[in-house]
């Protein structure tokens, strides 16, 4: 275990653990589904990634992320017109069935029901802040065991706030809804930049989740030099287990 987040988990409690949805808590099988939709919609050949599905760009990334629209015929209309695209009849088409699937692509991994119990029984609130486009969301937080764990007003997602991380309005309007400070709040996430840079320059602590290890653990370490608290570094989710059980009891902590 790593000394320094040893040292800090004894000595603080977090109010709320909030968790990232994609690559944190789940994944979705429909691989790069913003890129393939902008591939439909767009008459622009996109760069292809290693895994083979194309690459959006960031402008359309964040017209997804920040739309609230659930309607797929709207949104299509409201991406190309945004955009000047040509919507016709095929790719709307198009566009309709891989929505659909995107709607039935959802996995949690598995050890996420038994850590998010264990998580409540140790007293912590929990949330959730997420970068997510609308069309997953009403299955993926009443149709998994989330809703056991999270109520409509825990979830933060950017195509509601119009925000996505690493933006400081998202997290801001996390801790407006739990009525906490941000140093108050451990935020768990895969991205190191969204969701750790952005959490911690709002003043939260974080743990950083590399499934992949496409991190290197030493970028970690070094954002203690830029003045930020340590943040813990794990290969395994359910390597937080053993930092949240160092924490002091709710009836031992005095900020």
């Amino acid at each position: 275990m790593n000394e320094s987040v040893i040292k800090l988990f004894k000595g603080w409690r977090p109010k709320v653990v909030f968790w990232d949805m994609w690559m944190t808590l789940g994944m979705s099988h429909c691989r790069e589904p913003i890129g393939e939709a902008q591939q439909i919609l767009s008459p622009d050949l996109l760069p292809v990634g290693a895994n083979r599905h194309p690459i959006p760009t960031g402008d359309f990334l964040r017209f997804c992320l920040t739309n609230p629209t659930s309607d797929v015929e709207i949104f299509a209309h409201e991406a190309s017109t945004t955009f000047g695209w040509d919507l016709d009849a095929e790719r709307l088409r198009s566009f309709r069935v891989l929505i659909g699937k995107e709607k039935n692509c959802i996995a949690l991994f598995p050890e996420v029901d038994d850590l998010l119990n264990f998580v409540q029984s140790l007293g912590f609130d929990q949330g959730i802040i997420s970068n997510l486009w609308s069309f997953p969301s009403e299955r993926l937080f009443s149709d998994t065991v989330l809703s056991r764990y999270f109520n409509p007003r825990d979830i933060v997602c950017s195509y509601d706030v119009r925000h996505a991380k690493p933006d400081k309005e998202i997290f801001e309007e996390a801790c407006r809804r739990f009525g906490v400070r941000p140093d108050e709040c451990l935020m768990v996430g895969d991205n190191l930049t969204a969701d750790i840079k952005g959490a911690l320059a709002f003043g939260m602590k974080a743990a950083l989740i590399d499934r992949q290890m496409n991190v290197d653990p030493q970028e970690v370490v070094r954002l203690s030099d830029d003045g930020y608290p340590p943040v813990l570094y794990m290969t395994n989710l359910n390597e937080l287990r053993n930092y949240l059980a160092l924490c002091p009891a709710s009836s031992e902590w005095r900020p």
